[in-house]
């Protein structure tokens, strides 16, 4: 997964730059092939307001002021949260709210003094294009992908025009292993999507002729995915006018380790993943309740 991310970074600094025309597909071959090689292989949500009576909320709770420290206040959420029924939701929140936090004051902090934080690509992308409706637009969610009993976070990207706050898209991917640890990542050329079955369906381009999709599984108590099928094409030769189609098991952008397939099973098999992608419902971050001190 990794390896994907390496190859279509390159897409990622135009965008944020506001770069013009990708480069030449040779020159975005070469520094990719460098890239892979110097690479080697390497809350839960808040109860609605609507939902939450003044009646529940204990003298304690309200004494807690944003000058809390972030321990403390994500403490009284949690136990706000567990009187209202949403024990396992509160403890993911906790789990969590260091990522949370730092994606929300991002976030606030807007374009101007937008800093890049790791696994935020995409939330990037719609900073740095201006729109101030971003709290809106990006969501948070919890999924036990693999059923082993750690449940993952997933920050994703919400429809303006769905009022039911559903999407495929997801810009990152957590696991919680003493730590949480990034998974995957997603922008506007490394698209990422959970399937129907836990797994991941990540697709994007490093170019005219280079199309990458893969797909990976999160093993039980794992902090890294792993391959389960790798899909991509590249040139037969140097004169790049044939393209070939290859498949490999091992995430290795290499037709000398993989199998060549046909072109129109290789787009088939591209169309089969994207029938099984999963709509995800994501609480916005225009919602969430910070725990921390915002900078002015």
């Amino acid at each position: 997964m990794k390896k994907l991310m390496i190859l279509l970074s390159l897409g990622v600094v135009c965008s944020l730059c506001g770069c013009g025309q990708d480069r030449e597909d040779m020159a975005q071959k070469n520094t990719i092939e460098e890239m892979t090689t110097e690479y080697n292989t390497q809350e839960a949500a808040k109860s609605e307001e609507a939902d939450v009576s003044t009646e529940a909320v204990t003298d304690e709770q309200t004494e807690v002021t944003t000058q809390a420290t972030p321990e403390t206040s994500t403490e009284a959420a949690t136990e706000q949260a567990e009187e209202n029924g949403d024990k396992s939701d509160a403890t993911y929140m906790n789990m969590y709210h260091e990522i949370l936090d730092s994606i929300y004051q991002m976030m606030c902090a807007g374009m101007d003094d937008y800093d890049y934080i790791e696994g935020t690509n995409g939330i990037g992308e719609l900073i740095m294009s201006g729109d101030d409706n971003v709290l809106e637009q990006v969501g948070y969610t919890f999924e036990d992908v693999n059923e082993d009993g750690t449940v993952e976070l997933i920050i994703g990207g919400i429809y303006e025009d769905d009022a039911t706050n559903q999407s495929q898209t997801i810009y990152s991917v957590y696991t919680f292993q003493d730590t949480p640890h990034l998974l995957l990542e997603g922008w506007s050329r490394n698209r990422c999507f959970l399937l129907e079955d836990g797994t991941f369906f990540n697709e994007g381009s490093a170019g005219a002729i280079y199309k990458i999709f893969e797909h990976v599984k999160l093993e039980p108590d794992a902090t890294e995915v792993s391959y389960i099928d790798y899909y991509f094409s590249y040139e037969k030769d140097e004169s790049m006018e044939e393209i070939g189609y290859y498949h490999n098991e091992m995430g290795e952008w290499d037709p000398n380790v993989s199998e060549e397939m046909m072109e129109d099973a290789f787009w088939e098999k591209f169309a089969a993943y994207g029938e099984e992608v999963k709509n995800l419902t994501f609480y916005p971050f225009s919602s969430y309740e910070y725990t921390g001190e915002l900078e002015n």
